[in-house]
């Protein structure tokens, strides 16, 4: 029990507990030379308690008695009372349809407690629905599987995934009734190098498609992961659409929200309770973008990801540190007024050397562009080698039309993992090099990657 801000910081207050007769005593008073006070606020305010083997349903009733006010001249004040019965879901949880880990925020990082929880089963909600008003519910076990169970049917699954939709971005203030309700942090799991970047595949030619992968490395036991990227400027590109990447299996959960207005995309990947997690590098999502008809050679675009969430099987958080040195893709196709190449051609990368990994005392070239030409429409890969031939990276498979092309490779392989000092050749086909009319074409150029 304490007092009400209405009176001020400076008051006498007294207040007594009688639980056998279900009263509690308050006085309350501002002292002498202070005035009275005038309009509305708290007094008093009194935090009840109950025990766990109260009813769910228990009615409540607060009535007022032996109330007496007054006036700083001692005059008496007669306020009318208004008594209260209020209806407590004592022994139940508050759900909003959607936030299904009770943060009371419905985003990306909601869709991870439905593979931690999927196939779970409880007690339906009563009169449950999937607008956005706080719900009184039957704890489930685990009571996590309470919230996780977003459209209050008897099963977790697929069709929680729709109220997170439908309430994308709402918030309450509300807090959870349950007196199992843990707020204490938990600790992060202690993964030291695991990561999570984007890389990119393609080109960023004036109206051509790129492709970005989320990638995380050196992760142990990863069973969802939730981020958001945010591309700016928003007018050069336009988001196309969203998938999983293969790193979380072929039977994932996986939910995007492409919002291009704020030029940001919301996705959470999980798999599925009793998968288990896994284990190394590899996609976790991939984005396919398409870069503005409008954009002029030397324009950036810069891709950031923030508001990054991981668990592991037992929901325990696990630390992705994002790689500090984010991919800018800078468009270096020719513009409308220059003309067209005249042959095939591949062109030496720029820097040459270059240095990747965001310890190098080198980091601020940490990619390299490789340039070449087309002269006609063609089938075009763009592959790297290491010196023994082995193959280390596609950066281009995909039909492109006539015109001067720009790819960037950030010094990793396929997994996403940081290459070692060395020479490496990257390689250009275009069209079909067995071809009797002989319009095939293959080149091959060496550059230094340095760590």
């Amino acid at each position: 029990m304490v007092p009400g801000a209405f009176l001020g910081n400076d008051v006498v207050f007294i207040a007594n507990v009688d639980e056998a007769a279900g009263k509690v005593n308050i006085g309350v008073s501002r002292k002498a030379g202070q005035s009275g006070i005038s309009g509305s606020g708290g007094v008093a305010r009194v935090k009840f308690t109950s025990t766990l083997a109260t009813p769910a349903g228990t009615q409540i009733n607060f009535s007022f008695s032996n109330v007496a006010a007054n006036e700083p001249s001692g005059a008496v004040i007669t306020p009318a009372l208004k008594n209260a019965t209020v209806t407590l879901n004592l022994n139940g949880v508050i759900v909003w349809p959607g936030d299904t880990n009770n943060d009371r925020l419905v985003n990306q990082a909601d869709i991870l407690p439905l593979g931690l929880h999927f196939n779970k089963t409880g007690p339906a909600r009563q009169n449950a629905s999937l607008g956005w008003a706080g719900q009184p519910a039957t704890p489930w076990s685990p009571l996590a599987a309470t919230y996780a169970n977003a459209n209050g049917d008897t099963v977790v699954n697929q069709a929680d995934v729709l109220p997170i939709g439908l309430n994308f971005g709402k918030t309450h203030s509300a807090q959870s009734s349950s007196p199992e309700r843990n707020e204490t942090p938990l600790n992060w799991r202690q993964t030291n190098a695991a990561t999570i970047r984007t890389t990119i595949t393609g080109n960023t030619n004036p109206g051509q498609d790129f492709t970005i992968d989320v990638v995380v490395s050196e992760v142990t036991d990863l069973f969802g992961v939730s981020f958001e990227l945010q591309y700016a400027p928003t007018a050069l590109v336009d988001p196309q659409k969203a998938e999983s990447g293969s790193f979380m299996g072929n039977d994932p959960i996986f939910f995007s929200n492409i919002d291009k207005a704020l030029g940001k995309i919301s996705i959470a990947n999980t798999r599925k309770a009793g998968q288990g997690g896994v284990t190394g590098a590899g996609v976790v999502a991939r984005i396919e973008m398409r870069v503005s008809a409008q954009a002029v050679r030397g324009q950036a675009i810069t891709l950031t990801l923030q508001n990054v969430t991981a668990n592991d099987p037992n929901a325990q958080p696990i630390q992705l540190a994002v790689v500090p040195n984010q991919i800018v893709v800078v468009s270096v196709a020719s513009s409308r007024q220059e003309s067209l190449p005249e042959k095939f051609a591949l062109h030496a990368n720029t820097p040459n050397p270059f240095w990747s990994g965001a310890t190098s005392r080198f980091a601020g070239n940490p990619s390299t562009a490789i340039h070449y030409d087309l002269p006609q429409a063609s089938e075009v890969r763009v592959v790297i080698f290491d010196m023994l031939g082995k193959h280390v990276r596609t950066l281009v498979q995909q039909q492109q039309v006539a015109g001067r092309y720009s790819v960037v490779w950030d010094g990793r392989d396929e997994n996403g993992q940081i290459l070692a000092s060395g020479v490496f050749i990257y390689q250009l086909r275009a069209g079909n090099p067995s071809s009797r009319s002989g319009q095939g074409f293959v080149q091959h150029r060496k550059m230094l990657l340095v760590r």
